[in-house]
C-alpha cells in the first residue's frame, strides 16, 4: 500500500499550468482526438428537464426491473428459507462511498458477497434484486470499473485484473510519452473551446486504469461515455440496477464547499440535481452543452467521457492536504447548461460555466441523496461506508468510517427543507454512534414500529438504511485515502475482510445471518403491515435493527468533519 498524494497533485499542476484558473478554452476548432467533445446539430424537444421527478427514461427503466426483480424476488426468499409474506419485492438501492483504493475495494469485496454468480457468496441474489447502485469518488471508481467491462462476477482476482492495481495509479506521470499524449487530448478539448483543468489530467490518468485499458500502454478507450452506458442492454433490459455517480457543486472563485454545498448526480439518463433550488437536468449525451434559458445554437457530445465522470467524482486536489487554494484549476468546470433559468438559483442562472469536484466534500461521503428522492420510492438502501472520518481518536487508529456521512446527510435533507420522513432515526453525534458500537456492525435504521423501541420513532415511514462499515476482522483495511498502489494480497485481504465482517453482522458470529439479511429485506413490507415477520424474523430485526439508544449523546449534534475540513453550515435541525 503506497501514498503517493502530493508527487500528484504537483504533477498534476506542472501538466495543467499552475495559474490557479481554468486554462482557456481556444477558439472552436477540429481537432482530432477521443477526448475532445464535439459540436453538432441538436435534436428535437428540448434537453432539459424540470421538476423533482424521475425521467421517461428511467420511469421506463425502473417499469422494466421491476419484473425482473420480481421473477427472483420469491426464488430469494425460498433458498434463505423465509416465508414470502409478500411477492412484492422491495426496492433496493445500494450506494458506495469515497475513500480512494479502500473504499472501493471494499465497496467490490461487500458488493461480492451479494452477488450470486460468485461461488459460495455470504447474501448472494440481493445484488440481483437491486434498483439503484450508487457511488462516488472511490466508489465511483468501482461503478465504471464495473459498467464499462460488462459487470461481471466480482472477485478479487478478477478485480485485480481489471484495475491493475499493482501498478502505481500516478506512475504514468513518470512517462514522457503518455504526458505527451495527455497534454495533446486536454489541448483537442480547449481547442474545441470547452474549458480544461488539472481534473482533465486526473480523469486520463483514471482511463488508463479502465476497461479494456486495463495493463497496456496505449492511451486508448478515454473516448467512452457514460450515457452510452443507456444503450447497453444490461440498461435496456434493466438486467442491472441503474449506475448514479455523485459531484459536488462549488461556488464560482472559492477553494472548499460548505456541508450545504448542492450534491448533482449524474446517470447514464440525465445530469443534474434534485434539490429545490436546482430541480432541473440536461440529458447526459449532451452534456457540455451551453444553453440560454434552454435555447442551444449547437449541441455538444462526447463531453461526458466516462472517465471525466469518474474525475470529477473523485476531484479532492481542492482539499487540504491534497491541494493549494487554486479556485478553477483543480475542479471540472462544465459549460452551464441551466444558464438564464429562472427555476433555478440565481447563482447558477446567471454563471457561463459551473466548477465541480468530489461527491464527498460536503462530509456526505455515501452517495445517500440521490436514492432518498421521493420519486425513486426507494425501500432500504444498503449504505457500504469505505469512508475515513478519523475523528479526534475516537475510531482508533486507521482509516476508517464513524457515522460522520449518515450524520451530515440527514441534517442536510432538513437543511434543504426535507420532511423528517426523509432520513430514518440515528444517533445525532458522533460519539453516540461509537459508544453504541455501530461503527463495528450492520445496523438497520428505519424500522419503525418492527424494531426494538421503535428504532428511535416507531411511526417512521421513509426509506430504511442498512448502514455497513468497514472495520477490520481478517485484515487490516484501514489504509491511507491517497493509497496508489495495491498488491494482490491487499486485494485478497479486502475480500476476505468483507467476508468475515458480513456473516458477523452484529460484531460476533450470527449462524442464522442469511435469513436475517432476507428478514431485513422484508422489513419495510413488516413495517407497512403489507407481511407478518415470522419469529425467526423477529429475532433478526431485534438484533439488527437499531434501538434507539441514547447512550453517548451529548444533547446536540456533535463536530463534523472529514478529512482536513471542518463543517460549517446552517444550525443543526432537532428532529
Amino acid at each position: 500500500m503506497v501514498s503517493s498524494s502530493a508527487f500528484l497533485a504537483a504533477s498534476l499542476l506542472l501538466a495543467a499550468g499552475a495559474s490557479g484558473r481554468p486554462l482557456d478554452a481556444r477558439t472552436a476548432t477540429t481537432i482530432s482526438s477521443s477526448y475532445a467533445p464535439t459540436r453538432g446539430t441538436c435534436p428535437s424537444g428540448s434537453l432539459i428537464r424540470t421538476g423533482t421527478g424521475i425521467s421517461q427514461a428511467e420511469t421506463y427503466f425502473v417499469d422494466r426491473r421491476k419484473r425482473v426483480v420480481k421473477d427472483k424476488w420469491l426464488a430469494y426468499l425460498k433458498a434463505n428459507d423465509v416465508a414470502p409474506g409478500t411477492s412484492t419485492p422491495p426496492r433496493i438501492a445500494v450506494a458506495v462511498s469515497g475513500g480512494g483504493y479502500r473504499a472501493m475495494i471494499n465497496g467490490a469485496a461487500v458488493l461480492s458477497t451479494l452477488d450470486s454468480r460468485v461461488p459460495n457468496s455470504t447474501y448472494g441474489g440481493v445484488l440481483g434484486l437491486t434498483h439503484y447502485l450508487s457511488g462516488l469518488s472511490g466508489g465511483s471508481w468501482l461503478l465504471g470499473s464495473l459498467y464499462t467491462s460488462g459487470f461481471p462476477a466480482i472477485t478479487a482476482q478478477l478485480f485485480d485484473n481489471n484495475w491493475d492495481f499493482e501498478k502505481d495509479l500516478v506512475s504514468v506521470l513518470g512517462d514522457s510519452a503518455a504526458v505527451a499524449a495527455f497534454q495533446a487530448d486536454v489541448e483537442a478539448k480547449a481547442m474545441a473551446g470547452y474549458p480544461v483543468t488539472m481534473i482533465d489530467f486526473w480523469s486520463l490518468i483514471l482511463a488508463k486504469h479502465l476497461p479494456p485499458n486495463v495493463k497496456t500502454n496505449g492511451n486508448t478507450g478515454v473516448s467512452a461515455t457514460w450515457s452510452s452506458i443507456a444503450d447497453s442492454s444490461a440498461i435496456t433490459q434493466a438486467q442491472l440496477p441503474l449506475p448514479i455517480v455523485i459531484s459536488t457543486q462549488l461556488d464560482a472563485g472559492t477553494w472548499e464547499p460548505t456541508v450545504a454545498a448542492n450534491v448533482w448526480e449524474t446517470t447514464p439518463f440525465e445530469t443534474g440535481s434534485f434539490l429545490p433550488s436546482v430541480a432541473s437536468f440536461i440529458q447526459t449525451k449532451y452534456l457540455g452543452t451551453s444553453l440560454n434559458n434552454t435555447i442551444a445554437t449547437s449541441c455538444t457530445t462526447s463531453f461526458d467521457q466516462t472517465s471525466i465522470i469518474l474525475g470529477t467524482s473523485s476531484a479532492l486536489f481542492n482539499m487540504e492536504p491534497l491541494g493549494p487554494p487554486l479556485p478553477g484549476l483543480n475542479r471540472t468546470v462544465y459549460p452551464n447548461m441551466f444558464a438564464g433559468m429562472k427555476k433555478v438559483e440565481p447563482s447558477i442562472a446567471a454563471a457561463s460555466t459551473l466548477e465541480f469536484a468530489d461527491g464527498g466534500e460536503t462530509g456526505q461521503n455515501i452517495p445517500l441523496f440521490p436514492l432518498l428522492q421521493k420519486a425513486r420510492a426507494v425501500d432500504l438502501i444498503l449504505a457500504v461506508d469505505g469512508g475515513d472520518d478519523h475523528l479526534d481518536g475516537l475510531t482508533g487508529s486507521g482509516s476508517f468510517p464513524d457515522g460522520t456521512s449518515l450524520i451530515i446527510t440527514r441534517q442536510y435533507m432538513g437543511w434543504k427543507g426535507y420532511g423528517k420522513e426523509s432520513f430514518p432515526p440515528i444517533p445525532n453525534s458522533v460519539n453516540a454512534f461509537v459508544k453504541q458500537r455501530l461503527n463495528k456492525r450492520i445496523s438497520l435504521f428505519g424500522c419503525g414500529k418492527v424494531g426494538p423501541n421503535g428504532s428511535g420513532d416507531a411511526s417512521y415511514n421513509g426509506p430504511m438504511i442498512m448502514y455497513i462499515p468497514n472495520r477490520n476482522v481478517t485484515y487490516n483495511t484501514g489504509e491511507a485515502t491517497a493509497t496508489t498502489v495495491q498488491s494482490a494480497a491487499d486485494i485478497r485481504g479486502f475480500f476476505d475482510n468483507a467476508v468475515a465482517y458480513m456473516e458477523e453482522p452484529t460484531g460476533s458470529p450470527e449462524p442464522d445471518h442469511k435469513r436475517c439479511m432476507a428478514c431485513a429485506l422484508l422489513a419495510p413490507s413488516f413495517r407497512a403491515g403489507t407481511a407478518t415477520p415470522s419469529e425467526p424474523c423477529k429475532r433478526c430485526l431485534a438484533a439488527w435493527c437499531w434501538d434507539g439508544s441514547t447512550k453517548g449523546e451529548t444533547g446536540q449534534v456533535g463536530a463534523l468533519h472529514t478529512i482536513g475540513y471542518n463543517g460549517t453550515g446552517p444550525a443543526p435541525i432537532a428532529w
